[in-house]
């Protein structure tokens, strides 16, 4: 009783209020501070969109018209560095004369993986996209493996494309994005998850949704304050619950598999290890001073197929849509194919994919004219750097390069703006000293939509044979065309930095017929 009338004293219930305020005012006090920060620029040039303190507007601009944003940086700082208020805060803008002196500095002064963490996840941590491990397994093993993949990936093309298309033996409107991704994740599965798992629905499911509820469950959250982003994304945004509902179904579906072939391969002397990339990650991870768990593992995998399935299924849609749009492409593609399966015996192989050089041509222009972002090379300085023009980069920088005004640039490219699916091919063809330049999977300074340096993008590799593959396959057996001559091409839906395309968007399909 002495107990209970001590808790409820008048003392003790004015303490318990007091001790609540105190945490309410620390709260909104490192809220204040932190947004102060937040709003500080950290470095001396000029930014575009921010007018006074009107941060709303300047949001506001660059979500709606960051293309003229980045063309008004373009002509006043092409070789300079520029900043812009954004959805995260102040980014800052440089030249792609900076690459080089930037991609020399080590990832504890300037860092890919912390920027991607901050800029799409934010102060609270409530998934962990960057790994080091992964990006090392997708380079090495991935890239090197990727020959052996083909004729695996070939019949998992054949049957993805059998399933998803069907007949269209008359033209048929299809959607292509949503087919598209699943064609994908079907094929790229074959290579990630092998071919016990990539068929699996619920694996499809988890793959393919994580992407886009990461992304969408950072942008609803940055709408609640640092001090209600805790209890927000426990209970208010429902993406980030489905992220970590797809975490978990990767766990119960990969786990498994991974004690199963760990105690195979302790006890078989001649077991075989399959060639996926649940075993890359289970021998890499093994190397480690402090291994990972398997359920870490796990959680690896949808990460690597939020960058695999994103890059290959942005791009084959956009190629899709341009080629409808420009049938006069579809005879010397098919030619090429053709060609080259005769001069090495079938269509999944590296030599075969290597020597399309026009497919290849097609790919980086659709590209060039349609975009992933219009910004990349997304880093985070760690440490300050003084740059050789005399720029301070203080730690906390955001640092990105406008790759899709580069690629517009009329002093690099002829007619920017103009089409030309074999505009790349030809540069390649025109000098013997160019042959292996120009390539869709190649990084430069003039060329940075995978990014660029030792963090450029590592499955650019991986997503170039894939691409080739399965437009190959879809070239070989369907004729394309748009719903409306008059209206061409599908539209790109445009906010902030992204470039997608209409994922409701139609074209047409009719299955070929051979003599």
């Amino acid at each position: 009783m002495f107990v209970v009338n001590a808790l409820f004293s008048p003392l003790s219930i004015a303490s318990f209020f007091l001790l609540c305020l105190f945490f309410a005012l620390n709260n909104i006090a490192q809220h204040y501070l932190r947004v102060r920060n937040l709003k500080r620029q950290r470095i001396d040039v000029p930014c575009l969109n921010l007018e006074g303190e009107d941060f709303e507007g300047a949001r506001q601009r660059y979500m709606s018209d960051l293309h003229g944003l980045l063309q008004l940086g373009y002509q006043k700082f092409k070789h300079g560095i520029y900043q812009l208020w954004s959805i995260h805060g102040f980014v800052t803008i440089v030249s792609p004369d900076f690459l080089e002196e930037l991609s020399a500095l080590p990832t504890n002064t300037l860092d890919f993986y912390e920027a991607t963490q901050k800029r799409m996840v934010g102060d609270f941590e409530w998934v962990t996209l960057g790994d080091h491990l992964e990006a090392h397994t997708i380079l090495t093993d991935l890239t090197q493996q990727t020959g052996k993949l083909l004729p695996d990936l070939g019949r998992e093309i054949e049957h993805a494309i059998k399933t998803e298309l069907l007949d269209c033996k008359e033209w048929t409107p299809v959607t292509v994005f949503p087919k598209i991704l699943r064609i994908v994740a079907l094929v790229t599965g074959r290579a990630f998850v092998g071919p016990e798992m990539n068929r699996n629905e619920e694996w499809l499911h988890a793959s393919t949704s994580f992407m886009m509820d990461v992304y969408m469950g950072g942008v609803k959250l940055r709408s609640y304050s640092h001090f209600m982003r805790p209890f927000a994304a426990r209970f208010l945004v429902t993406e980030i619950r489905r992220v970590w509902k797809h975490q978990a179904t990767a766990r119960r579906l990969l786990v498994p598999i991974m004690m199963s072939r760990s105690r195979a391969q302790m006890l078989e002397e001649d077991y075989e290890k399959p060639n996926d990339m649940i075993q890359w990650l289970m021998d890499n991870n093994a190397k480690q001073e402090n291994p990972r768990p398997f359920a870490r593992l796990a959680e690896l995998h949808l990460l690597v197929c939020f960058a695999a399935l994103h890059t290959s299924t942005l791009g084959l849609t956009h190629m899709i849509f341009d080629i409808a749009a420009r049938p006069e492409y579809m005879t010397p593609l098919r030619t090429e194919i053709s060609e080259a399966i005769n001069a090495y015996g079938s269509l999944h192989t590296k030599p075969t994919f290597n020597s399309m050089i026009k497919m290849d041509s097609f790919m980086k222009e659709s590209q060039r004219l349609n975009p992933p972002s219009l910004l990349t090379y997304s880093r985070l300085v760690m440490k300050e750097v003084t740059l050789k023009n005399g720029t301070i980069l203080t730690p906390g920088t955001y640092v990105l390069c406008p790759a899709g005004l580069v690629s517009l640039d009329p002093e690099i490219w002829e007619s920017p703006m103009e089409f030309r699916g074999f505009r790349f091919s030809d540069l390649r063809s025109a000098k013997k000293e160019d042959a292996h330049k120009y390539q869709f999977a190649t990084v430069t300074p003039r060329a940075v939509h995978f990014g660029y340096g030792r963090q450029a993008c590592p499955g650019r590799f991986f997503a170039s044979y894939e691409i080739k593959s399965i437009m190959a396959s879809i070239l070989s057996n369907f004729d394309l065309r748009v719903v409306d001559e008059k209206v061409g091409r599908p539209k790109n839906i445009c906010s902030g930095a992204m470039v997608a395309p209409d994922e409701k968007a139609q074209i047409m399909f009719i299955r070929r017929e051979f003599s």
